[in-house]
């Protein structure tokens, strides 16, 4: 049996020449259907916008004042800070680990909001691709929204925290608060690519949610904050970690190698025991093998700078490490970018 013209051109995409004019105005268009359709249930936008600042106050409560930036008295000068101090003082570890609970929030929260979205509108995608939809508009028209929605939590997460944890008042580029605003906006994004790319890999929702854990759990395991990977075989795993790079831009921010320069370290003092004394009977002098050192109740602190290669991630210091580490963000991005639309793009043939 031949197949009919109407049928041929029903089953198959069309067949449309690359036009940016057009692709422009699906963009538009479909970054509008999109906006209205996320306004249209209002509660679950706000609750969906709220989750960075409500996760931010939860933050904020549990952390010291200057838990991410590290005690700018101390900072100023360590070696007399060490002197009034009685317990150990680690504001390179406190740093690290509160930046990379941001990178983590982040990155959960793109990866949890993209990984329903083609899901969700698959038959609508492929009713619509075999008119005239296009693929660049499609995705791009998620990017899109995602991306101002993002900005808008993002900014909100990083004002509620403020009231309660110190943020960097300089950055290495610019203001430590732009900076931040920057590193977790980017965050977020290369969370939503790799949402969309499970969205477009997953069957239904509940295999999308559980990749959505796994990759959660890689990125909590290789980010480099938790365990140390450093100079370590596995270490390359990190390097497609999004919180890595998160982490270590939001280190070269705050500089972490300055923290770590004013690591101190305290412990009790020790003292000379001199109650087994003994003279040697040949020489008629001090016997240094009856000398013992013997530890005191006495709490002493001394400042102990931490090498920057001693750190867990190879954290830097200027603007160029800050705009390669935001590249990699990028590159990473489009690197789960392109796998969801090659994925998407093989739903033509289904």
């Amino acid at each position: 049996q031949q197949t009919q013209p109407g049928q041929h051109a029903a089953s198959q995409p069309a067949k449309t020449r690359f036009a940016p004019g057009k692709g422009l105005r699906q963009l538009w268009t479909l970054s509008q259907r999109m906006f209205r359709l996320t306004l249209s249930d209002p509660i679950a936008f706000f609750v969906a916008l709220l989750v960075m600042p409500l996760v931010g106050i939860l933050q904020g409560s549990a952390s010291e004042a200057f838990e991410f930036t590290g005690n700018p008295v101390i900072l100023a000068n360590a070696a007399q800070a060490a002197e009034t101090l009685t317990s150990n003082y680690l504001p390179a570890v406190s740093a690290q680990i509160f930046g990379f609970g941001m990178s983590i929030l982040a990155f959960l929260v793109g990866a949890f909001g993209g990984s329903q979205e083609l899901l969700k509108e698959r038959s609508v995608y492929l009713r619509e691709r075999m008119v005239n939809l296009q693929l660049l508009p499609y995705l791009g028209s998620k990017f899109l929204v995602f991306g101002l929605f993002a900005l808008a939590q993002v900014a909100l997460y990083l004002l509620i925290l403020s009231l309660q944890v110190e943020l960097p008042e300089n950055g290495v580029l610019f203001k430590g608060f732009l900076e931040l605003l920057i590193t977790l906006w980017l965050t977020v994004m290369v969370g939503v690519a790799t949402g969309l790319f499970i969205s477009a890999v997953s069957s239904n929702s509940t295999m999308a949610v559980y990749l959505v854990l796994v990759v959660v759990f890689f990125q909590y395991i290789f980010g480099g904050a938790i365990h140390n990977l450093r100079d370590k075989p596995i270490e390359f795993q990190s390097y497609i970690a999004a919180t890595r790079w998160a982490t270590l831009a939001m280190g070269t921010t705050v500089d972490i190698i300055e923290q770590a320069e004013s690591t101190i370290v305290c412990g009790n003092e020790f003292e000379l025991d001199t109650s087994n004394v003994a003279i040697n009977p040949a020489t008629g002098t001090l016997d240094p093998n009856s000398l013992a050192l013997r530890e005191t109740d006495t709490p002493a602190c001394t400042n102990r700078a931490v090498p920057a290669d001693e750190l867990f991630l190879p954290y830097g210091r200027t603007e160029t490490n800050l705009l390669r580490f935001w590249g990699l963000q990028v590159a990473l991005g489009a690197l789960f970018a392109l796998g969801a639309l090659v994925l998407v793009k093989r739903l033509d043939s289904v």
